[in-house]
């Protein structure tokens, strides 16, 4: 996959991709109904728009041309809102340092809390680094700064989960 970050041109291999994938369409673009119509989105192209608008603090219509290149598919702005309101219906809780909330003590699964709802995470970072960062610290497209501290946030996860496990375990 093409990577697009802000303040970096595509390199000449990616351009000319995104010109072929362009030349190789028998209809022009629309901007109308979408054209990719109840496709369902991957959970890299979920964590792509997640990621686009809280780190990136991109502009829908930014996230909609660079999820066109990124994944050379087009999606109207409301089938990404969509995609993005439907995501932020079931973020995991932390605390103020990066661990999981359970609400049992051999809960398996973090609690769950909506965007919307009243409920809210010690700080107002709800981006893709913090919601799952094991899966920011590993996409090309996610800017290195943020993967390296994603993959903090991911070791203390991993240690927390394993620690959850042999208690389970042992019980």
């Amino acid at each position: 996959m093409s990577s697009f970050l802000p303040g970096r041109l595509p390199s000449l291999a990616e351009f000319d991709a995104g010109v072929q994938w362009l030349t190789k369409r028998k209809k022009p673009l629309r901007r109308g109904r979408s054209l990719a119509h109840g496709k369902r989105y991957t959970v890299e192209q979920s964590d792509f728009i997640i990621y686009a608008r809280h780190e990136m603090k991109w502009s829908w219509n930014k996230v909609r041309d660079a999820f066109a290149m990124t994944f050379r598919q087009e999606r109207t702005v409301p089938c990404l809102q969509g995609c993005y309101y439907r995501t932020n219906m079931h973020i995991p809780m932390w605390d103020a340092e990066g661990f999981l909330l359970f609400g049992e003590r051999d809960a398996t699964k973090p609690l769950q809390f909506n965007l919307k709802g009243a409920q809210a995470p010690p700080d107002d970072d709800v981006g893709l680094a913090r919601r799952h960062p094991e899966r920011a610290a590993l996409y090309s497209w996610v800017d290195p700064s943020v993967q390296s501290q994603a993959r903090a946030w991911a070791m203390k996860r991993q240690e927390q989960l394993r620690e959850r496990g042999q208690r389970r375990e042992d019980a």
